[in-house]
C-alpha cells in the first residue's frame, strides 16, 4: 500500500489497537488506486497504522479492514482538492507543523506555487512560506521540536537566520 502520509506522530495508537482487537476496524479506510494498481491512501492512516502493527508485530492474524475506493485523481485540479482534503481533515488529529512542512514541500516539489498551497489548504502565503523553510530543519532540530525543546516560530528564525548566512 502507497500512501501520501506526512504524519510521523501517529498519537497514542494503543487505544486503536485496544479497540480494533475488541471490535475490529469500523471505519473504512478511503483509498484510490493508481495507475500502477497501487493504493494511496486518502484517509484513515491511523486505523492502517493501528492494523499493520497488530499484524506485523502483535502477531495477530489477518482481519478485515474496510475500504472505500475513491477515483484517483485525473486532472490538477482533482489533485489539488485531494491534498486539501489530506492535510484539513487527517483524521481529527491535525498535522503537526513538522508534518505540515513535509506535506507541503511534496506540494511544492508537485509544481504547486506558494498561493495554491495556501489558498487550498487554508493557510496564508507566509505560513506556507514558513513551514517550507521548516521542511530545512536538520533531525537534531527535528527532534527538540518534537520533544518541546524548541518552538517552531524559534526553529524558523534559526533557519532563516542560516539562510541568510548561506547566501552571503
Amino acid at each position: 500500500m502507497l500512501y501520501i502520509n506526512s504524519r510521523e506522530d501517529y498519537g497514542d495508537i494503543h487505544l486503536l489497537k485496544k479497540s480494533i482487537i475488541a471490535n475490529g476496524v469500523t471505519t473504512p479506510l478511503v483509498v484510490y488506486e493508481n495507475e500502477e494498481r497501487r493504493f494511496t491512501i486518502i484517509s484513515g492512516y491511523r486505523r492502517y497504522e493501528a492494523a499493520r502493527i497488530l499484524i506485523d508485530r502483535d502477531g495477530y492474524e489477518e482481519f478485515t479492514v474496510p475500504v472505500i475506493i475513491e477515483q484517483a485523481p485525473k486532472t490538477k485540479e482533482d489533485e489539488m482538492n485531494l491534498f486539501a482534503h489530506i492535510i484539513i481533515d487527517n483524521d481529527r488529529k491535525p498535522l503537526t507543523e513538522l508534518e505540515e512542512a513535509i506535506m507541503f514541500y511534496r506540494l511544492k516539489y508537485m509544481g504547486w506555487t506558494i498561493s495554491e498551497i495556501a489558498e487550498r489548504c487554508g493557510k496564508s502565503d507566509s505560513t506556507v512560506r514558513d513551514c517550507l523553510i521548516l521542511f530545512e530543519a536538520d533531525e537534531e532540530m527535528r527532534f527538540f521540536i518534537s520533544e518541546g525543546k524548541m518552538t517552531v516560530a524559534n526553529a524558523i528564525k534559526e533557519l532563516k537566520k542560516k539562510g541568510e548566512t548561506n547566501e552571503d
